[in-house]
Formats: C-alpha cells, structure tokens, sequence
C-alpha cells in the first residue's frame, strides 16, 4: 500500500523525497513559478529513483484556465527546470499579480505573449543562460595558463612605471597632448599645435569631451582632462587608472585610427648601398593572425551571446599574432636579408640627415616618370593576396594550427569526461538540461577547434617602400 504526504507552503523547501519513489499532486498553482519548481524539486534531485510523475486538478475557472495553460505550454514548468529562469519569472508573476483586478485573464495571456518573443521569451533567455554556462565551462587552469594569468599581473604591475613614459611618449610627440602632474596628473590636449593631426578639431573635442576637468586650471588654446594615474595606490580622490580598455585609451585609439598616416603609408627611401639601376617597389602587410571565430558565433547567435566572450574563447585557443610580411611588386616574398635590412630600417626624414620622403599625393607623377605602377589599387590588392599566401606557407604555420587545434579538442574531451560522470547522478528535466548544455559545449567546442585550425590573417595596416639609389627630387644629392 501506497502512503499519502499531505504539505503545506513550509515543506516546499528542506524536504528530500528522491529516494521514495513518489509522485508529486499540485492541490493549487500559486502565481509564484518559483515555488512550484521547489515543490517539484523535493523529488526531482540528484539520486532520484524514477522518472517523476506531477498530477494536478482541471483547472475550474477562466483564470485558473489560463494560468494552468501558460505554466504548462509558455513556461513549460512540467517539463523542464526553469531554475535559470526564476528572476524573469518572479518578475512576470507580480506584473500579472498587479494587473490581475483590471484585466482578469487578458493580465495572464498579456504576460504569456510576452513569454513566447522570438527576440526576448523565456526560450531565448534560456539559450543565452546555456551558453554562457558553456563558455564558461570552456575555461581552463592548467599551469601553462596559470603561469600566464602570472606573467599578465607582473605586466600590470609593470605599467604603473613603464605605462606613463610609453604612452605619454607618443601622446606628446604626435597628438598633441601635454601632460601635467606627479603620480596624479592631467593631460592637457593644445588645441592648435604647431604639427595638427589631421582629426578636425570639431571631432577631437567631441571624441574627449567627457573627460574634460573643469576644475583645472584652464589655459587659452588648452583642453585639460583627468585626472588620472598610472599607480594603483594612487586611485582616489577622483582619478582614474590609466590602463588598456579605459575610455580613455578607447578614445585614443578610435582619433588614431582616425589618422589615417599610421594604418597605410608610402615612404621613398634612398639606398645607393644597392647600386640599384631603377627603382623598386616593396610591400609590407602587418598581419593580424587570430582564430576564426565565425563558426563559434553561429553555435552561440541564437542565445545572444556577446562577441567579445567569443572573441576571448577564439584568443585562448589560438593566441592572436602579429606578424609583418614583406612581398615584392609581383607578389613574391622578399628573401634577401640585405634588401629585408634596408626595408625595415626605422623611418629617417629627410631634415634629420635621412633619406626617407613620405610620398604624397602630388608626388605621384614624379614617382611614375621613374617607375611604371600601372593600376595601384589592383596592384595593392594582388600583393595583399600574395602576401597572406606567403604567410600561410611558412613551415611552422601549419603546425601552430594543429598544435592549438588539438589543445581544444583535448580539454573538451576531459571536460565531457567529468560531466558524463555527473549526468550518470542526474535525473528527469535536470539531466534533460545537462545534457543539453554538455552538448552545445562540445559544439562549440568543435568550432573553436576548426577556427584554430583555420585562423583569419587581417591586414592592420600596410605600407609601400620605393628602394631606389637616387633620391625622389632630382637634383638632390
């Protein structure tokens, strides 16, 4: 004989049933979802020993009609476990609860159109949650990783003293700013320097507005912002740290890529040293080499999942490269160390005693009269293609991909060796759900393998070298 377990609200949490075989009978559905799922889960718990049962009553009126058909076919609760969701739950039940006296049932289907948006509903929210929850299974912490979580804490430690000379090194020289202050200082933008980028000054004070100080001292044709820091210690009384990701270097980066002079450049450079009887024509790519991460999105797209955790995950299984290709006119990569010598030199401008002229635009028949260029830009197109081909032959290109490949796929098959053993504990809707995540993690998985194993080369920036033994203007020496 069968023995009968009358509850009341106080047992809906504490109790542990999994091990008697019973079936759960709902005397009422309160508009809590949250409480039925406790309810359902005294039996449905890890060493369950059945599949669960849950009988309720027909529903009798208009309301309890509609609440019962949305817990059953919008919500699911029945069917699966809705733990994920139980902050959107509890949020719809107390909209339904207050619109409850106005509406009457028209409260609850309002709520369950809501439920079931193909672009915010509970299914899409619970595809995100699920991808999350295998993005985050994906880490890992072997020493290799430990060490390098190491290595990136004695870099940030380091920037406190390098960060302020490289930065402000540049910041000075080429953009303008000048830099006020000990350990908390203001940088201070000249809004008409002698040497203007070529960003509108409209723009600039646009672009770092934000981090105007108006209480600095302010003087004519300046533009103070801060304060910041380099220190940590030194983080207070209104300063910012200064590292990468502060919308202070963001801004910075997006008025650089504004300039133009540092992503695509042509330089003539004289060298006599190579007797050459004409001039030639040099490309050099500056590759970025990192995982493709196309296939991993479209596992992860219909959750919503941000780019950027993607874009992570890509990086951990394939460490972004930056690699620099140099190609000759025609194509081919330039294999004569002394002619790779006289192409890398540090740019020298003319009025410090070097040879380097940046060309520009007005200069461009001066340059064809001394060399055919034919189509620049089918030309430029042709050595980029030649140049990425040059670069995915290289002898260990191919073995870096592999090697990383299989890193992926190995700790994904240990990772699905600890879950495999969890699921053999799990029971009903919360195995359902397990084995739904453990599955979409071994997908993803896969497609962060395939993305190592054919990693994208995007071109950051490029320039072109005219070699040549005379100088560009004639009748120079």
């Amino acid at each position: 004989p069968g023995s009968v377990l009358v509850c009341d609200r106080t047992s809906e949490e504490g109790l542990n049933l999994q091990q008697t075989r019973a079936s759960v009978i709902l005397y009422d559905l309160p508009l809590e979802p949250a409480r039925l799922e406790q309810r359902l889960g005294r039996v449905d718990r890890l060493e369950g020993m059945h599949h669960l049962r849950i009988l309720g009553f027909r529903a009798a009126g208009h309301y309890e009609q509609a609440w019962q058909g949305c817990l059953a076919e919008t919500v699911r609760i029945f069917h699966r476990s809705t733990a994920p969701l139980q902050y959107i739950l509890a949020a719809a039940g107390r909209r339904i609860r207050s619109e409850l006296a106005s509406l009457g049932p028209l409260a609850i289907a309002h709520e369950a159109d809501a439920m079931r948006s193909p672009l915010s509903g509970l299914d899409v929210e619970l595809r995100r949650i699920r991808a999350q929850d295998a993005l985050e299974s994906l880490e890992w912490h072997t020493d290799e990783e430990l060490e390098f979580v190491a290595r990136v804490q004695q870099a940030g430690e380091a920037a406190a003293e390098a960060g302020a000379d490289a930065l402000g090194a540049w910041l000075e020289r080429s953009v303008q700013f000048q830099r006020r202050g000990g350990e908390v200082f203001h940088y201070v933008h000249v809004l008409m320097g002698r040497q203007p980028t070529l960003v509108p000054l409209e723009d600039t004070l646009e672009r770092f507005g934000r981090f105007r100080d108006d209480s600095a001292r302010e003087r004519k044709g300046e533009f103070p912002l801060g304060p910041f820091t380099f220190d940590p210690d030194a983080v207070g009384a209104g300063a910012s740290l200064l590292r990468l990701g502060h919308p202070f270097v963001v801004a910075l980066e997006e008025m650089v890529l504004a300039d133009g002079r540092g992503a695509a450049w042509v330089l003539w450079r004289q060298a006599p040293q190579l007797s050459l009887p004409t001039p030639r024509l040099y490309f050099c790519f500056y590759f970025v080499l990192e995982a493709d991460v196309s296939r991993a999105r479209r596992v992860l797209d219909s959750a919503q999942t941000d780019a950027e955790a993607v874009r992570r995950l890509g990086d951990a299984a394939f460490p972004a490269e930056y690699v620099a290709v140099w190609v000759e006119a025609d194509g081919k990569p330039v294999t004569s160390e002394e002619t790779l010598a006289f192409l890398r030199r540090p740019y020298a401008p003319e009025k410090k005693g070097g040879r380097d002229i940046h060309v520009r635009s007005e200069q461009w028949l001066e340059i064809e009269e001394r060399i055919s260029i034919g189509d620049w830009q089918e030309r430029c197109l042709a050595a980029r293609a030649s140049a990425e081909v040059s670069l995915r032959a290289r002898p260990n290109f191919a073995d870096r991909c592999r090697r990383a490949a299989g890193l992926v796929r190995t700790r994904s098959v240990a990772r699905e060796v600890i879950l495999q053993s969890r699921l053999l504990r799990l029971q009903g809707a919360t195995r359902h759900a397990e084995e739904a995540a453990m599955g979409q993690a071994r997908e993803l998985a896969e497609a962060l393998a395939w993305g190592a194993e054919h990693p994208v080369a995007r071109a950051d920036a490029v320039g072109a070298i005219f070699l040549a033994a005379a100088p560009l203007r004639q009748g120079e020496p």
